[in-house]
């Protein structure tokens, strides 16, 4: 309930992006490929600079306006379609993806996932790690 609460705050302070996810400063793409040839990614809305992290009871009117589980669900999608626009635009996964995790903490939201298809050579050389921790 309390992390549901928190990323419907995050979620109302990504309200504001752009529709298009790469041209967005505040939203950031990483890749990750395994030795096997895994594909993972993690796409992150980060917050504002200067605005401080969320916490349930600095936003207790909006969370007790809204249920919990749908704020959360409405996020997760919101975030899986940008998630499909960077991907279709790089085409990082040809195959599609399946998510990982949804979660937010204090740089805010963010999603992983993986593709279905494995790493090509020239996927390897065109997509550098970039994810430190996984």
């Amino acid at each position: 309930m309390l992390k549901k609460s928190l990323i419907l705050a995050a979620l109302f302070a990504s309200a504001c992006a752009s529709k298009s996810p790469l041209k967005n400063d505040k939203q950031h793409f990483y890749t990750r490929i395994s030795d096997s040839g895994l594909k993972h990614f993690e796409l992150r809305n980060m917050r504002k600079k200067n605005q401080p992290p969320q916490t349930p009871r600095s936003n207790r009117k909006t969370s007790r306006s809204t249920d919990p589980a749908q704020v959360y669900e409405y996020a997760k999608k919101r975030m899986e379609n940008q998630a499909k626009a960077v991907i279709e635009e790089n085409n990082y996964c040809r195959d599609g993806f399946w998510i990982i995790e949804f979660e937010r903490d204090i740089e805010g939201l963010y999603m992983r996932g993986e593709c279905y298809d494995t790493a090509s050579t020239e996927d390897r050389k065109k997509f550098p790690d970039t994810i430190s921790n996984w």
